[in-house]
């Protein structure tokens, strides 16, 4: 379903049975995207699938798509919590936070050239819709443990977090959760520390 348009570019609201479909242009978009700094992200395509496939097979999970024609140019993904793995719930947990009341952003991506177009907005907008739809309460969306001081931080660098402050999240403290993947600054599988927001 066509939830906004603008010149050539439009975003598409897909369940995730619906949007299995474009699984080979998710998966690019994701390797392309969580290359750059700070994630450092060496993915391919099989070790997406599994990510994937959680919101595919999920009767809750929604994803909108920023479409190009037929390229695929942005992406967001939604799902339950309570629908997400323990490994991305373990911090709630712990923590004592009902995971029944949140929905989990797992990303807002988009390609350089669609950004500066306030589809963040339209991204936001969807996930306050969708806490409605299913009757949950709060948002939740995750980003990567950086450092100033860090010497592979580009010098026009701006933090995503900004973003997410000026759309109202607020960081959980001792939320950190770590996460194993290859980096493609390194060319070494290792961990990468990972810490939760909400709203």
């Amino acid at each position: 379903m066509e939830i906004w348009k603008k010149e050539n570019l439009r975003v598409e609201s897909l369940t995730g049975a619906e949007a299995k479909k474009y699984f080979e242009e998710l998966a690019r978009l994701r390797i392309e995207i969580f290359r750059e700094y700070p994630y450092l992200y060496d993915g391919t395509p099989d070790y997406e699938k599994p990510y994937l496939e959680r919101y595919f097979k999920s009767g809750h999970s929604r994803i909108l798509l920023v479409l190009d024609g037929e390229k695929v140019r942005g992406m967001a993904t939604y799902i339950p919590m309570s629908c997400e793995e323990d490994e991305i719930k373990a911090p709630f947990v712990k923590l004592k936070l009902d995971i029944s009341r949140y929905l989990y952003i797992g990303e807002f991506i988009l390609e350089p050239q669609c950004r500066g177009k306030k589809i963040f907005n339209v991204f936001m907008d969807y996930a306050q819709a969708l806490l409605k739809e299913l009757s949950l309460e709060k948002l939740a969306i995750m980003t990567i443990k950086t450092s100033p001081n860090d010497r592979l931080r580009p010098k026009n660098y701006q933090s995503v977090n900004v973003l997410y402050r000026r759309l109202g999240f607020q960081k959980i403290e001792n939320s950190e959760v770590e996460f194993t993947y290859k980096s493609s600054a390194t060319g070494q599988t290792q961990p990468h520390t990972m810490y939760f927001w909400q709203r």
